[in-house]
Formats: C-alpha cells, sequence, structure tokens
C-alpha cells in the first residue's frame, strides 16, 4: 500500500484562519450585543454561537481528507470521520491538473471551500460535477469513474497520478476476458 499526504496550502491556511477569527469576533459580539440582558439570557446566547461555531468547526474537521492511499484494490481517502474508497476497476482515467479549484460552485448537497480543506460537491466549466477531497486549491488529481468525477490533492500529484494510472492499467488487464 503506498500512502500519500494531503497538506494544506496557503489558501486553505488563510482560509482556514480567517474563519476561525470570525468565530472569535462572533462569540466576542454575542457577549457585548446580550450584555445588558439577564445574565441568563447572556449565557444562553453564548453558549448557542459557541455550539453552532463548535459544530461548525467539527464537521469541517471531520470531513477534510488527511491523506490517500492506494491498496490492493481501490483508492482511499483517509478522513477523521472514516475513509472513502473509490475502486480501481470503476477508474475510466486519471490525469493531472494544475487547474484551480479553490472558488468553484457548491452544488447540493454543497460541500466546503476552504475551512481546513475543499471537500463536497462541486461544479466548473471545465470539469462539469464532481466531488472533491483536497488540501490545495490547485495541483490536484482528476479521476473519471463509472460514477462521476473525483479530485484529489495529494502532495505529489505528479508521482500518485503515474502510480494510480499504473494501478488501473493492471487492474484493467486483469478483469479484462481472454481470447
Amino acid at each position: 500500500m503506498s500512502t500519500y499526504r494531503m497538506s494544506r496550502d496557503r489558501f486553505v491556511t488563510v482560509v482556514t484562519g480567517l474563519i476561525i477569527m470570525l468565530f472569535g469576533a462572533l462569540v466576542v459580539s454575542a457577549s457585548m450585543a446580550f450584555n445588558t440582558a439577564p445574565r441568563s439570557i447572556t449565557v444562553l446566547a453564548l453558549i448557542l454561537v459557541i455550539a453552532v461555531c463548535g459544530a461548525i468547526t467539527a464537521v469541517a474537521y471531520l470531513y477534510t481528507p488527511t491523506g490517500v492511499a492506494l491498496t490492493d484494490k481501490a483508492v482511499r481517502i483517509e478522513r477523521p470521520i472514516g475513509p472513502v474508497e473509490i475502486e480501481y476497476v470503476t477508474i475510466r482515467t486519471v490525469r493531472v491538473s494544475n487547474e484551480w479549484f479553490g472558488t468553484s460552485l457548491k452544488r447540493p448537497p454543497g460541500g466546503n471551500s476552504g475551512f481546513f480543506g475543499i471537500w463536497g460537491s462541486f461544479r466548473s466549466r471545465a470539469l462539469g460535477s464532481y466531488t472533491m477531497y483536497g488540501t490545495k486549491a490547485r495541483g490536484a488529481v482528476v479521476i473519471a469513474t463509472a460514477d462521476g468525477t473525483i479530485v484529489v490533492t495529494p502532495d505529489d500529484g505528479e508521482r500518485f497520478g503515474e502510480e494510480l494510472g499504473r494501478r488501473v492499467q493492471r487492474m484493467s488487464e486483469r478483469e479484462a476476458p481472454e481470447g
């Protein structure tokens, strides 16, 4: 099994920092806004704001990919909430792309455009609809499958793309009927 790290680029780091600062400002603002209210209402408002900000942060973190592995039969995208697997037999093409993915349009059910990573359902002119599991806005590997397009952003995209291409080729040769 080959494992590739997925570290954050500057775009994701800046977006994450800005959102955390925004959440901090929101907590301070809520505290100031409810300062003249009865203490129980102020505490309740702060608990609510902190809970919502905490829930958003937890979801963003838990779904963000941390790495991608090539197993014997599948691409395995590692995430704190649990892995996603794409079997080699479903993969049609693999290519490396330097396209900018940081501002693609989200499509239902949505996704995350930079808070700890970039993941979810998106749409772009170049790719159409796709699912992304990334930590970078640029430097991706685009995987076309029987079920749709998937974009991942391992640190060494060139090497990952080459190795994945070889594994898919070997799997398709094994699956091909003899004759």
